[in-house]
């Protein structure tokens, strides 16, 4: 069995070891790149940003084009996707006080909306990515006042492997939108949380969702894909 792992280096650690100890053939294949906007001008918005109330994190790339910019974390609370992007703002030094549940945009939208209540809320800023807008379009259908900054570019990459594979692992929206359609027509896809398998959807396809946003739960789910072959 192949299996393709389309998240960038470092995200869903030790997943490729576990799917080789299974004997399973890992494909490497990065769909997303994000880079940081480094111009001066997001840092200056950054520091407009970092007054208000809140600042809710949407991925770890956002924590982590944040920290590049040299933007403070001490002064808002803070919210977080999932646990993932909450570590990320730990290993900075940061106190995460609302975490998505279910981890996705969505699921800290919603929460954000049940914790905080009326005007004296205030704004709510959203360090983000150049095609994110779950989380800004549902806190603003909520009547919430939300200020989103595009701190890093998601560059969509070609998929750069010539050979069939059983299964294609997607961990956003953007590497589902950017997978080839003769992929995506001829492989089981297995999502990380309900945006990543409402854009799987949206081309037609009907996903396998891990139930939770973790390596663990992908390894079940593929294990469970390779037992019923």
């Amino acid at each position: 069995m192949r299996v393709a792992l389309t998240q960038s280096r470092g995200r869903l650690e030790g997943l490729e070891g576990a799917l080789e100890a299974l004997g399973i053939t890992v494909v490497r294949v990065p769909l997303i790149e994000t880079r940081p906007r480094l111009q001066p001008q997001v840092r200056r918005c950054g520091l407009l940003l970092a007054e208000l109330p809140w600042l809710l994190f949407s991925s770890r790339s956002a924590v982590e084009a944040w920290q590049v910019l040299e933007l403070p974390l001490d002064g808002p609370r803070l919210g977080a996707v999932g646990p993932v992007t909450a570590a990320a703002l730990e290993r900075a030094g940061a106190r995460v006080e609302l975490l998505g549940e279910p981890a996705s945009a969505e699921g800290l939208a919603d929460r954000f909306i049940a914790h905080i209540s009326g005007p004296s809320a205030g704004p709510v800023g959203l360090p983000q990515g150049s095609l994110s807008s779950l989380l800004l379009s549902r806190l603003q259908a909520a009547g919430l006042r939300a200020l989103p900054l595009v701190v890093y570019e998601t560059i969509p990459l070609a998929w750069s492997v010539d050979t069939d594979v059983d299964a294609v692992v997607l961990a956003s929206p953007s590497a589902a939108r950017a997978l080839p359609g003769w992929v995506a027509y001829r492989s089981t896809l297995i999502t990380i949380g309900p945006s990543t398998s409402q854009a799987v959807r949206a081309r037609g396809l009907v996903p396998i969702e891990a139930p939770v946003p973790s390596g663990e739960a992908i390894l079940g789910a593929i294990d469970r894909l390779r037992g019923d072959r």
